[in-house]
């Protein structure tokens, strides 16, 4: 996947409408970017390239090294994570799209320490993991935890451009009235206790110009055709014929 040269117009609104995103996720450890197809998620992990020295990712990108790929049996491509957790990470950025497929929501028992590990040290590191997603729901509850901001992606009417919302995330210790103890003392007005992953708004009036990383990645990596076509199914027609001679 060779290189393509950036229209000078598209160099004029990456400075113009991007340059604020990048100094407000420079220093972040952990970043989520969720949204819809189409809204710039993957031209979102181009901003990396002008805050890290090293970019590691799990599909193709111009500047990036590669995670060595691993296909599921549905043609899902995937990577082997002890190796991302080997290596050194130090200034480097690493970028997983389609993230709920390695770290799903339904796996949150397989959760391993070398997962906890991972994340916990990335400031210490001076590394950075950014995980892309279409449903935040679905991304394991340890991962929430860890990111710094989450970014959200919405379309706009113009094409190339997406309106961006940063929030910042941290946990928040949330009390519930409805089970308040009435007792005496020390112990009057205990209340049960909830950790909850919380997000504090940082901005929702920038907008993201993807439109300029257009070219230096490539999505369809991620999904291939399965090997039966739909060409094998029998015509309903033909299965109703089958069954009046029977």
């Amino acid at each position: 996947m060779a290189k393509t040269k950036k229209h000078p117009m598209r160099k004029f609104f990456d400075k113009l409408f991007n340059k604020r995103i990048k100094r407000l996720i420079a220093n972040a450890s952990c970043i989520i970017v969720a949204g819809d197809r189409g809204t710039g998620k993957s031209a979102f992990f181009c901003l990396a390239e002008a805050l890290y020295d090293s970019v590691v990712s799990n599909y193709p990108m111009t500047f990036a090294r590669a995670l060595s790929p691993q296909i599921g049996p549905r043609g899902t491509v995937s990577f082997d994570k002890p190796q991302l957790y080997s290596l050194d990470l130090k200034d480097t950025c690493c970028l997983i799209d389609e993230a709920r497929t390695v770290y799903p929501a339904r796996g949150y028992a397989k959760w391993s320490q070398d997962d906890d590990e991972f994340f916990n040290f990335l400031r210490k590191r001076r590394a950075s993991v950014w995980l892309a997603t279409q449903a935040y729901d679905c991304l394991d509850l340890n991962v929430r935890r860890a990111a710094d901001y989450c970014i959200y992606l919405t379309p706009t009417l113009f094409r190339g451009l997406s309106r961006c919302e940063i929030t910042r995330t941290t946990l928040a210790k949330v009390a519930d009235r409805n089970t308040e103890i009435v007792g005496r003392g020390l112990k009057r007005g205990l209340r049960k206790v909830n950790w909850e992953v919380c997000e504090q708004l940082v901005t929702d009036k920038i907008f993201f110009y993807h439109k300029a990383y257009w070219g230096k990645y490539e999505t369809l990596y991620t999904h291939i055709a399965p090997p039966n076509a739909v060409d094998t199914l029998p015509l309903w027609q033909d299965l109703v014929r089958r069954g009046d001679e029977e």
